[in-house]
């Protein structure tokens, strides 16, 4: 498995969050957010990705992580619902905004989420010199990851009608860019969710996440109305 979860249950709750990390960072250095969340009242499943997502220079690991989290995701909400809850979101940050982003067609329970940077996952991975080299090694272009990755890039969002989503992206984002962030959520629009778009001006990719992290009980609280 690409993936790994671990669930922060909060008595007497019946609503739940889907936390999904960004790359490179395990759901153990993130529990003071996902504490944050429970003091909010909502149990939390959170998600970790394994690192070979992305580094082997192999774009099917991102293919599988995605259907991997997507399976995971809709047998977690099935037993939620058996045992009460009726209340579902997600935060998502960086390579996990990306993930859950694929997973929306599948999962109308969702109703609220917030995507805390997002973009085109190619430009991402090449605009970072140790993400790149192994997809150079295995005589990988941008141009063949973007043809690879396509399918995910734009997947079939189905309909999004009656959910709220805060979109969040920083014109200083010097790892996924700020143009192709606007052409992803121009593309999540046309599902036709209640949109909310959040940019940041000064604030590079990590800083942006982690800004925003800080925030999650204000930002939770502009999207789960």
């Amino acid at each position: 498995m690409l993936i790994k979860t671990e669930k922060f249950i909060t008595k007497g709750s019946k609503k739940a969050i889907f936390f999904l990390c960004p790359y490179g960072t395990n759901i153990k250095r993130l529990k003071w957010a996902i504490h944050s969340l429970q003091k909010a009242g909502y149990t939390v499943e959170a998600y970790e990705f394994s690192n070979h997502v992305l580094d082997l220079g192999d774009p099917s690991q991102l293919i599988i992580a995605i259907k991997q989290t997507r399976e995971v995701i809709q047998e977690s909400v099935a037993k939620l619902k058996g045992q009460g809850y009726t209340n579902f979101g997600f935060i998502g940050s960086s390579l996990g905004s990306f993930i859950i982003y694929n997973c929306l067609a599948v999962l109308p329970e969702l109703k609220w989420g917030i995507i805390n940077t997002g973009g085109e996952v190619a430009d991402a991975v090449w605009s970072d010199k140790v993400m790149r080299k192994p997809y150079e090694a295995n005589g990988y272009t941008k141009e063949n990851l973007q043809n690879a990755w396509s399918d995910i890039q734009y997947p079939d969002l189905g309909d999004l009608k009656g959910k709220n989503l805060l979109l969040i992206t920083s014109i200083s984002d010097e790892i996924v860019g700020y143009e192709g962030a606007i052409k992803c959520f121009d593309y999540i629009k046309s599902a036709g969710p209640n949109v909310e778009v959040q940019v940041h001006k000064r604030l590079g990719h990590r800083k942006t996440v982690l800004r925003n992290l800080l925030r999650l009980r204000k930002l939770v609280r502009r999207v789960d109305l």
